[in-house]
């Protein structure tokens, strides 16, 4: 297996990127009180304000 796509590492040092992810991931989910729906709801928003074009992937399959 592939200790890179496994989850698990061969180095006992904490790697600070996924530290920072993982911080910012629960941040984001605090701020939605851990409610992946209204998490999502919020992003649809955000994204039809942007103004940028949005592509409906599951129209292609």
């Amino acid at each position: 297996m592939n200790p890179t796509t496994s989850g698990s590492s061969f180095s006992s040092r904490p790697d600070p990127v996924l530290a920072e992810v993982r911080r910012a991931k629960v941040m984001l989910l605090e701020r939605f009180g851990f409610d992946l729906k209204a998490m999502a709801e919020d992003a649809r928003k955000r994204q039809g304000e942007s103004g940028h074009v949005v592509i409906d992937a599951s129209a292609e399959r």
